[in-house]
């Protein structure tokens, strides 16, 4: 290969590189408002009860109050100074609780330098390390506008781009198929539902190098603000032969991966 080429294949690995780091990043930001919200709900049903408990406590001192009331001042005055008490207590319990909930564990700030090691251990936790995972993130970003959307093709080429980098060795023996598909015309002129028979293709032979009896978890972010064939309008009319497609692949018994997880993130 020439100096340019070996250049522009760096270049092409590194941009997927960002591109991953930055989707992960966005999955870390996503989780961590999910443990907050999960917090808050938790803090709204421990109010609801400490607020229950303080009416209870109420209802009974006010209870007791009819129920024997005493004529003796200085009793009275006991009687009241005790109820406060009893209150007080109550609510400095519920008010201290409540504090301690509200201190949220495990969110910490980070340097930027850490997220991408941030980000890899929160990923990973959920995952046992014997599991092979290939995450792919196809939208680059949220603010993207309609005209610069990807197609439904580059979304594939994404797919092909991380098993091959998480799969070498299949790569290398499907080098020829992979660089004949991804430069074919057809993924991009013909009927997107054509088009995508012959992306299936690519990946069926590429995954059936790939390790038996593995999960692999594959992410296809917002596939449904893609845009299909050159139109720059959104239209996920062909949203529903493509997934049926996929699934139908999913289940060749010709691809012994029946424990492969595709996860389509809508907006």
């Amino acid at each position: 290969m020439s100096p340019s080429e070996i250049k522009m294949e760096n270049v092409c690995k590194l941009r997927m590189k960002l591109l991953e780091v930055r989707k992960e990043c966005e999955i870390l930001m996503l989780q961590k408002l999910e443990d907050v919200a999960s917090e808050l709900r938790s803090i709204k049903l421990e109010l609801q009860k400490t607020t229950f408990r303080l009416k209870a406590i109420s209802s009974t001192a006010k209870s007791i109050e009819i129920a024997s009331p005493d004529t003796n001042v200085r009793v009275q005055e006991n009687q009241w100074r005790l109820r406060q008490d009893a209150e007080s207590k109550a609510r400095n319990k519920a008010l201290s609780e409540l504090k301690g909930q509200m201190q949220l564990k495990d969110v910490e700030e980070q340097s930027i330098l850490d997220v991408a090691s941030s980000v890899k251990r929160v990923l990973t936790a959920g995952f046992p390390q014997r599991r092979r995972k290939a995450r792919v993130f196809c939208q680059p970003s949220h603010t993207i506008t309609e005209r610069s959307r990807r197609s439904f093709a580059s979304i594939v080429k994404g797919l092909v781009y991380q098993l091959a980098e998480h799969h070498s060795t299949g790569l290398r023996l499907q080098h020829d198929l992979v660089r004949e598909a991804l430069s074919s015309t057809k993924w991009h002129r013909e009927e997107p539902k054509t088009a995508f028979d012959h992306m299936l293709d690519l990946l069926s032979a590429l995954m059936e190098h790939l390790p038996t009896k593995k999960p692999i978890l594959m992410i296809t972010d917002r596939l449904d603000q893609c845009r299909w064939s050159n139109e720059s309008r959104r239209d996920c009319t062909e949203l529903e032969d493509a997934v049926i497609s996929l699934l139908h692949m999913m289940r060749n018994q010709t691809v012994q991966h029946p424990r492969l997880k595709i996860l389509l993130v809508m907006e």
